[in-house]
Formats: C-alpha cells, sequence, structure tokens
C-alpha cells in the first residue's frame, strides 16, 4: 500500500491535517503546483479557498486518487477518481474518507489493474490473485521501478540482510507467473541484486 500522501493547499500551517492522518507519511506542495504535476498513481489531497482551480483537479484525477476539500457549497461532486467534499469538515471525517479513499486504491501500470490484491489484465479481463506479500512486492517495485534484495528483505520481508535466503526469488517466480497467466506484457527482469520491471 502507498502511504504517501501529496498535500497541495494554501494553508500556511498544516500540521492538524498531519497530526489527523499520522498513518500517512505527507509531502507537502503549494496549489499552484497542482497543475504542472504529472503524477500516476498518487494519493492526492487538495483545500481549495474556492472552486476556482477545480478544473486543475479533472488533469491530475485521471491517473491519481483524489480528495478534494473547498470552502463553497453545492459544489460536492466526483469526476474520476476525485471525490470533492465541501468543507468545513470534521477532522474525524476527514481521517474517514483518507483512509476510504487512499487506503483501498487500485493501481495501474501498462496493461493491468491491481484492485485489493486482484490482478486484472485489462485488455483481455483475464485476472487472478495475489497474496498479501506479493502484492506489497509488485506495489512497490512499480512505485519505485526497481529494488534491491537488501530492501526486499529489510523493508517487506523483515529479514536481516545478512541472511541468506532464496524467498525473495521465490516471491517474484510467483509473481512472474501469475503475470504470464493473465497474459500481461509486464517483465520483470533481475541483474545482480536488483530487480527491473519495464
Amino acid at each position: 500500500m502507498n502511504n504517501e500522501i501529496l498535500l497541495f493547499s494554501e494553508l500556511y500551517d498544516t500540521k492538524v491535517v498531519e497530526i489527523v492522518l499520522a498513518d500517512f507519511n505527507i509531502k507537502k506542495f503549494d496549489l499552484k503546483e497542482l497543475k504542472n504535476k504529472n503524477s500516476k498513481n498518487k494519493n492526492i489531497l487538495v483545500f481549495l479557498n474556492d472552486g476556482n482551480n477545480i478544473n486543475d483537479l479533472k488533469h491530475i484525477s485521471l491517473n491519481n486518487f483524489v480528495l478534494c476539500f473547498v470552502n463553497k457549497k453545492n459544489i460536492e461532486e466526483t469526476f474520476n477518481k476525485a471525490t470533492i467534499m465541501s468543507s468545513p469538515v470534521t477532522l474525524s471525517k476527514l481521517k474517514e474518507f483518507a483512509d476510504k479513499i487512499y487506503k483501498s486504491n487500485s493501481k495501474e501500470y501498462s496493461d493491468v489493474v491491481i484492485a485489493d490484491k486482484k490482478l486484472t489484465n485489462k485488455k483481455n479481463k483475464k485476472y487472478t490473485y495475489f497474496t498479501d506479500l506479493e502484492n506489497e512486492i509488485f506495489s512497490e517495485l512499480l512505485e519505485k521501478k526497481e529494488l534491491d534484495k537488501k530492501y526486499l528483505k529489510e523493508n517487506i520481508l523483515n529479514i536481516k540482510n545478512n541472511i541468506d535466503t532464496r524467498s525473495i526469488e521465490s516471491h517474484f517466480s510467483r509473481i512472474r507467473k501469475k503475470l504470464s497467466f493473465i497474459e500481461s506484457s509486464i517483465k520483470i527482469t533481475s541483474k545482480g541484486e536488483v530487480f527491473f520491471i519495464n
């Protein structure tokens, strides 16, 4: 699961938001940067003072998971993957919406969609399921595009790096078989201690 949120806001102090969303890693940006952001499969939180920048959301909501709060009534709507809510909202509501949108999101890459461990080929609709660990490894690989064995051992498998194990190769072998089963064009390769996705 991607626990990073890109926060776009005109607010000077976002400490309350960061405390409420402590489960997430918050990266802050000025609202002006919203239209220039070229992100994919990211969690994005936007606070607008009015509805003037609402059209900028259409661009970023095509490939991202967006939750937006605006200070105007009657703008509550949803388009693409953006959920737009009029504020004020309670802090508990903010957390509830963030958990709902960001923790259960799907990811798209090349010809596949991953939603709740279900791996589906967008073209032929064939699907299979990842285990929790396979899902975590594949999601991390999608985000970083390359992973080294040391990082996988210590951060995902929770194994000390000095312990010799072939479990990483076994996980990637099963992931490759599942990609092949659904006839995906995605290839996972390795060179030395590093795994790559194309």
